[in-house]
């Protein structure tokens, strides 16, 4: 019939992408996950990003070799992959989202210092525990911390010192401010699939559980616990904020598109997507910016910071560890 009639189309080679990836970069992230011991590959996600939000490394574990599906794939393989325990067809990095435990204190840090509940160089008590409500909210430290300022209590890691900016903010506070931050919604990246994360509210809890917000989640909330959920590629752009001292970035991994003859088709580059400093409501000042940035450089370049065996000779880093429980 006329409907199976084709037209003969000759051969025409399509067009490339040109990636931001940076090959060696990448090979030494993907290997950093082979422990060589009898466990083997350790599971989870490698992301390095320029300032600009250009990707240089982005490697994921366990992983495969895409050049298996090239010439199409044996039922064998395929079975092997999608019944793999370890998932390895998952695109870690932005699909699977955790709890981010500790590495959420810079920002909530910030959070505090914005709205004036702390400054630099006030000094909070941080026992070994804090009792709220009829429960007992334990610092990782059985001792406690004593009096600290904000640099300790990132330096260290006191959860008891955040516990409190949690009951002092509030959750939609933490959210408000959270949003601006690519939490809880999705960074934009040029890769299909992204997850969201949840950022929680008090709105979002009634909605989902058909019950209020408890003044104990705020504590919770406070260290990266509770609801609070984020995919690696969040946390990276989170931190990037704060390294550019509130410009946002968004993510991206392909620089071009060019045809066979090597003439570009398309291009692009780094894009803002907005200036926390000059948000109309929940504004972060260069200033406390800044606080965090040396807050966050003395938990490797400190004497008593939870990443200091990191340290390099010639090289200066800031960071933050964290440990979350995961179920």
């Amino acid at each position: 019939s006329d409907f199976l009639k084709l037209d003969k189309v000759s051969e025409q080679p399509g067009n490339s992408l040109v990636l931001t990836m940076d090959q060696d970069l990448q090979e030494v992230a993907y290997k950093a996950f082979d422990r060589n011991d009898k466990i083997g590959f350790r599971r989870g996600s490698v992301i390095a990003m320029k300032a600009n939000g250009e990707i240089l490394a982005f490697a994921n574990s366990p992983s495969y070799d895409p050049n298996l599906f090239s010439l199409g794939i044996s039922n064998k393989v395929w079975n092997k992959l999608i019944n793999d325990k370890y998932k390895p067809l998952r695109n870690r990095a932005i699909q699977d989202y955790y709890a981010p435990g500790s590495t959420f204190k810079p920002l909530v840090a910030l959070f505090a210092l914005q709205e004036k509940i702390i400054a630099e160089f006030t000094q909070v008590d941080a026992p070994g525990l804090l009792r709220f409500g009829r429960r007992n909210y334990h610092d990782h430290s059985r001792g406690g911390q004593g009096l600290i300022t904000v640099k300790t209590a990132i330096e260290k890691s006191s959860n008891v010192f955040f516990y409190k900016m949690g009951i002092a903010l509030g959750v939609e506070k933490i959210y408000n401010y959270g949003k601006l931050f690519n939490l809880g919604t999705r960074t934009g990246i040029d890769i299909p699939n992204e997850n969201a994360g949840l950022l929680p509210s008090k709105k979002w809890k009634e909605k989902r559980f058909k019950e209020p917000w408890q003044p104990g989640e705020d504590l919770s909330l406070a260290i990266g616990q509770g609801f609070t959920l984020s995919t690696l590629l969040q946390m990276v752009s989170a931190y990037n904020t704060i390294g550019q001292e509130g410009l946002v970035y968004k993510p991206y991994i392909v620089k071009s598109v060019i045809d066979y003859n090597n003439n570009v088709v398309e291009s692009f580059g780094p894009e803002i997507i907005r200036d926390i400093k000059e948000d109309e409501n929940y504004n972060i000042s260069k200033k406390n910016f800044n606080i965090v940035k040396r807050c966050m450089k003395a938990v490797i370049q400190g004497e008593h910071g939870t990443a200091r065996w990191y340290k390099l000779k010639n090289v200066t880093m800031a960071g933050k560890t964290g440990t979350a429980q995961v179920r």
